[in-house]
């Protein structure tokens, strides 16, 4: 069930990004933009939209995906801080130089982009 679940919250998010995105453009299209009405109903849709990107996201952490295995909310400095921290336990075992991250280090990063190459 769980498995069934997260597929649909996956491909639900590409359209719902899709829908939000219209939803932006439309709201600066002149003529759109002199309609209060027509304003109000696309802030209502873009409400609706959040809302079901937040139930997804709900659903992918029900089933213990969430974009990652276990999201943590930090910054890039701390993201880099503890990249370099773990790549300097690892240096005596490499042999690139200081000014290089090495591929192995890489691949657990970014797997993904790695194995498409």
């Amino acid at each position: 069930m769980g498995l069934l679940a997260s597929g649909a919250a996956h491909e639900l998010g590409t359209p719902l990004s899709t829908v939000c995105v219209i939803l932006g453009d439309w709201q600066r299209m002149p003529a759109i933009a002199a309609d209060p009405q027509m304003l109000e109903e696309i802030d209502e849709m873009q409400v609706q939209v959040q809302r079901c990107k937040s139930i997804v996201s709900g659903i992918l952490l029900s089933a213990g995906e969430a974009r990652g295995e276990s999201p943590v909310a930090t910054t890039v400095r701390t993201f880099l801080d503890e990249l370099v921290e773990e790549w300097r336990a690892d240096a005596p075992r490499h042999t690139a130089s200081p000014t290089r991250i090495d591929l192995a280090m890489t691949c657990r990063l970014f797997p993904t982009r790695l194995s498409s190459r």
